[in-house]
């Protein structure tokens, strides 16, 4: 009978604390700058939004988190509207968390960048990219490191740049189609006495078929 007892009272409250906030004046709900508060049927106002970074001028206004509804609960005066109307919430850097700035213009998370570069521009110094000069001794690779700034004003590395023969020849008996290839290098047609020209070895590349 006592947990029977204990049981009904504990659901008869939660039903009570449910009923308070149903009963609300939507009249009376105000909505500013992501923090809002509800006036509820008992006399005391419901603070809910982006209300984490206002939790000390709340229990400085005698308030009191109500984890049942998730809002913060306070004395509906004129003084707490007038209070409750100032609160903003100001965003913040999604980086470094400060504000005033957003991520594109954060300098830790520019500095940050730029240190990543230059690791991975070391990197690839030390353990060059696939393909790199792999068809060198052919005489037609132009392959080099080639400074990139990366949207940066006075900042650059070197990174290195595969050149179209080693990234598209079939093998070293392969030679340029175009005469001026010396002079252009962006053009990578060719042709291999071994396996057709570049646009027959497309025609039969059934890699993904």
């Amino acid at each position: 009978m006592i947990k029977l007892s204990f049981s009904i009272d504990l659901c008869v409250g939660h039903i009570h604390s449910q009923h308070k906030q149903i009963f609300t004046d939507s009249s009376f709900s105000i909505t500013r700058s992501m923090v809002k508060f509800t006036v509820q049927s008992d006399g005391m106002l419901a603070v809910t939004g982006k209300t984490y970074e206002h939790r000390g001028s709340l229990k400085e206004m005698g308030g009191r988190w109500d984890k049942f509804n998730k809002s913060w609960v306070v004395s509906d005066t004129p003084e707490n509207k007038k209070i409750l109307k100032t609160l903003t919430t100001k965003r913040r850097c999604g980086h470094c968390g400060e504000t005033g700035h957003f991520k594109p213009n954060c300098p830790a998370y520019h500095e940050e960048r730029k240190k990543d570069i230059r690791m991975k521009a070391n990197a690839l110094w030390n353990k060059r990219p696939k393909n790199y000069e792999r068809l060198k001794h052919t005489g037609f690779c132009h392959c080099m490191f080639e400074p990139e700034s990366f949207g940066y004003k006075d900042f650059t590395v070197l990174m290195p740049n595969v050149c179209g023969v080693c990234r598209d020849w079939c093998c070293d008996k392969a030679r340029p189609m175009d005469k001026d290839f010396m002079v252009n290098f962006n053009t990578s047609r060719f042709v291999c006495p071994c396996h057709g020209d570049c646009f027959e070895q497309i025609m039969n590349d059934t890699r993904g078929t």
